[in-house]
């Protein structure tokens, strides 16, 4: 599992979340996004980019565990 931040430096997490779902050794791991950019297309721009789901900023512990336990089943 990844918990992926989309706003870094180099390169973002949108693009990284793209190199890592090519290469066929990581195709199956979880990505999970992490950002404050909370409307309906930033969520449609992480699934497009290959994460597999989205939590927004600041984001409750409850919640974060919930969707680690959900991608980690």
């Amino acid at each position: 599992l990844i918990l992926m931040h989309i706003q870094m430096p180099v390169m973002d997490g949108y693009t990284a979340a793209q190199a890592i779902k090519k290469d066929a050794r990581w195709v199956h791991i979880h990505i999970v996004a992490m950002t404050a950019n909370a409307l309906a297309q930033d969520r449609q721009r992480t699934e497009q980019s290959g994460m597999d789901t989205y939590v927004s900023k600041p984001f409750d512990i409850g919640e974060l565990v919930d969707v680690i336990l959900q991608q980690t089943a």
